[in-house]
């Protein structure tokens, strides 16, 4: 019935076993696999009460391929470090299964390594929309020199079709990592929108935006005044 495809147009998981009666209801039913063409917004939340952490380590494997039309992938408060983080950080790549997906909302994750959070970033073919919301990896205790922001014409691929990127201020290494790594994509040459909220590490942010400004048609510092950054760099 069309009421059951309008229920499905957004999947909301916040424990196991919420999770647990999705896949066998819809993903491994025939009935219910006809129902998800319609999810559009798949989201797991842990709101720190119920475990979430089978459909955590599962739903990359179980539900990659299972959602052909999903369009935006909300992962919250969601600890990676489980699955099993000693094994290569290309098998986050898997994400590439979710080809569809146009927008990517990262918040208060914790990955394995940054590797691991590059290979998720980096394996959506369709991704358009990235937001990163308090994302943390463990640090090196020697950590390589910081990448220069430097204009190139031979850019990694990765995220050449990201249209909007909006930072919120989490553990500043982390997002100086993030930043660095993304100034080595192709991000430059489709951004069209950069927000950042309250983003403390101002120098990073100023050699970011040199970087990417020519490109953009327009930046939003929430948090920090666009004029105090700005006198702050002279």
């Amino acid at each position: 019935p069309a009421s059951r495809h309008t229920l499905f147009t957004h999947v909301a998981i916040e424990s196991d076993e919420q999770y647990a009666l999705f896949v066998s209801s819809a993903v491994r039913s025939q009935l219910g696999r006809s129902w998800l063409t319609s999810t559009r917004r798949f989201t797991l939340h842990s709101r720190g009460g119920p475990s979430i952490s089978n459909a955590t380590r599962l739903f990359i494997h179980e539900l990659g391929g299972q959602l052909p039309n999903l369009e935006e992938l909300c992962l919250y408060g969601l600890n990676f470090d489980m699955i099993e983080s000693s094994q290569s950080p290309r098998k986050f790549a898997a994400l590439s299964a979710f080809a569809s997906v146009r927008t990517l909302d990262l918040w208060n994750c914790t990955f394995p390594s940054f590797a691991a959070a590059r290979y998720t970033l980096a394996s959506l073919p369709s991704l358009t929309d990235l937001e990163v919301d308090h994302v943390w990896w463990p640090i090196a205790s020697s950590p390589e020199s910081p990448l220069p922001f430097i204009r190139s014409s031979r850019k990694s691929p990765f995220l050449r079709r990201v249209r909007s990127l909006e930072f919120v201020d989490g553990d500043s290494t982390c997002d100086e990592q993030m930043l660095q790594w993304l100034s080595t994509t192709s991000l430059a040459a489709s951004l069209e929108s950069l927000t950042m909220f309250s983003i403390t590490f101002k120098i990073k942010v100023l050699a970011f935006w040199e970087y990417v400004g020519s490109f953009t048609t327009r930046l939003t510092i929430r948090g920090i005044g666009v004029e105090d950054l700005l006198d702050d760099s002279t």
